[in-house]
């Protein structure tokens, strides 16, 4: 057998414990860690949630508790957060598979993380975007005159003209969140029609994409064709991972988080049409 420790073996009530202070920390004064730092953080909890996973299908298959020898958490830690750590002092380091109760308060404390992590990434992002609201609105405006231009689908036309509505009619976190749900909409189908006004304008094929092909289709298909640089892709998705996150995978919204969605996708799509033209351009110059 390789020594190797396997990934469960990571999950324990010392790295709860780390977990639990940067936690606090989040709570209390996120500006401590930079944006640097937060992708570090979020890279981190990834790896653990993964750990945590394997624990627990281990558990389906192997229905068994390891007795493992008890580790203190340091007096100096304790005194640091007092009250964080009650009853964790108990807590078994696993040489092999961890309790169903620490994979159970481990799964809840990780979600309760990347909530705050989520939470904390949207209000800087507020922050930057504070004054910039007549620019935005100018933006969108010139947006949809660019769709109208482009003979992007009527449909698309009017969900971005009544965008603002569909916001402002959101009262209740539950409408909020079915509003970022729409945003989200709204993007697939830019992004789609970004790609067909491409494809038939170029005549460039697509490996695995057609005009009804889904968004992340799409998006690969841009960079196939060199519209879209792989960093560009990556912010493409990131955008769309985060009101998905957001919209569809919670119950609410808070109000900032959709004018901030809905911002954010006005500029994104007016990035992306204004490429257009130089684009094709540059394509007739090449032939």
């Amino acid at each position: 057998m390789s020594g190797r420790l396997k990934n469960y073996a990571f999950v324990n009530g010392a790295n709860n414990n780390i977990m639990f202070c940067i936690y606090q920390v989040l709570m209390g004064e996120p500006h401590l860690f930079s944006d640097r730092q937060l992708k570090t953080i979020e890279s981190i909890v990834g790896a653990y949630r993964r750990c945590v996973s394997e624990a627990s299908s281990k558990h389906e298959k192997k229905a068994r508790r390891m007795q493992d020898p008890v580790e203190q958490v340091p007096d100096a830690l304790a005194n640091l957060f007092p009250g964080a750590f009650i009853g964790t002092s108990k807590e078994r380091i696993p040489t092999g598979l961890p309790s169903t109760d620490l994979i159970s308060r481990s799964r809840d404390l990780l979600s309760k993380l990347r909530e705050r992590l989520r939470q904390v990434k949207f209000q800087r992002l507020k922050e930057e975007l504070k004054g910039v609201s007549t620019e935005i609105n100018q933006d969108k405006n010139q947006l949809v005159r660019k769709y109208k231009d482009l003979t992007f689908s009527a449909e698309l036309v009017e969900a971005l003209e009544n965008i603002d509505a569909e916001i402002e009619e959101s009262g209740s976190p539950f409408d909020r969140s079915k509003s970022i749900a729409f945003i989200r909409n709204v993007l697939e189908e830019s992004v789609r029609q970004v790609a067909i006004v491409i494809r038939h304008n170029t005549g460039q094929p697509a490996s695995q994409w057609t005009d009804r092909g889904k968004f992340g289709e799409a998006v690969t298909y841009l960079k196939e064709v060199a519209f879209i640089s792989n960093k560009e892709e990556k912010w493409l998705a990131g955008f769309y991972g985060l009101i998905s996150d957001t919209g569809s995978h919670r119950l609410s919204s808070e109000r900032f988080e959709v004018r901030l969605a809905r911002n954010i996708l006005v500029e994104c799509c007016y990035y992306l049409t204004d490429k257009i033209d130089k684009f094709l351009a540059e394509v007739q110059e090449t032939e």
